[in-house]
């Protein structure tokens, strides 16, 4: 349960053009950006990277 609360919280802040993946796995307690971006794709199905475009190319 924890764990789909800090993605969650990490996908908001994926949103955030600004914050870099390591900022946001660092801000939701995550030891790198590796393990963010891998835990992050189990359970959204996609990227860190990925997500923030698709939610970018939504948002215009």
């Amino acid at each position: 349960m924890f764990q789909t609360q800090r993605l969650a919280l990490a996908a908001d802040l994926l949103r955030e053009p600004e914050a870099t993946l390591a900022v946001v796995a660092d801000r939701v307690g995550f030891a790198n950006a590796f393990a963010f971006s891998a835990a992050f794709k189990r359970e959204h199905g996609m990227s860190p990277s990925e997500y923030r475009m698709r939610e970018s190319r939504a948002a215009t």
